[in-house]
């Protein structure tokens, strides 16, 4: 309601006029979001710095801040995925020498181990005369030389 009132020269206040209107429609409740702000209404916001808190630590996050920071599975870590300072990181100190062991055969190999030493079935191949020859020249050349004398 709006109202007219005039002073008269002895200090009187009297009412002259008084207006009312109709009722308007309802405001809005006043709320809005943080980017809604002009930059003077943030910086209105701050406050006094306050002390300096305990660093956060893994205990300090809640069950489902804990499932939301896990992804997609990803692919298995390999060996080729170190770098050399990872691989040079876990070297521990030269150990004693062991005992001797037994010499490696062919029986030590494992079924799958054997399979990867197989290659590919290679050319047939004849050997020629001179194949031949140079075969045996090989061989005389590395016999010891008899000079006439038993040991």
């Amino acid at each position: 309601m709006a109202v007219l009132k005039i002073r008269d020269a002895n200090g009187n206040v009297q009412e002259i006029l008084a207006i009312k209107g109709e009722k308007g429609e309802k405001g809005a409740d006043g709320t809005m979001t943080f980017e809604e702000l002009t930059p003077e209404q943030r910086e209105s916001l701050k406050g006094e710095k306050g002390d300096k808190g305990d660093a956060f630590t893994y205990s300090d996050f809640t069950p489902e801040q804990l499932a939301s920071l896990k992804g997609d599975k990803g692919d298995a870590f390999t060996y080729s995925d170190f770098t050399p300072d990872q691989l040079d990181a876990l070297k521990g100190e030269k150990g004693d020498t062991g005992d001797k062991g037994d010499p490696f055969t062919y029986s030590d190999f494992t079924a799958e181990q054997l399979a990867s030493l197989k290659g590919e079935k290679g050319d047939t191949y004849s050997l020629t005369p001179d194949d031949k020859t140079e075969i045996v020249n090989a061989v005389i050349a590395e016999l010891p030389v008899y000079n006439g004398e038993v040991e």
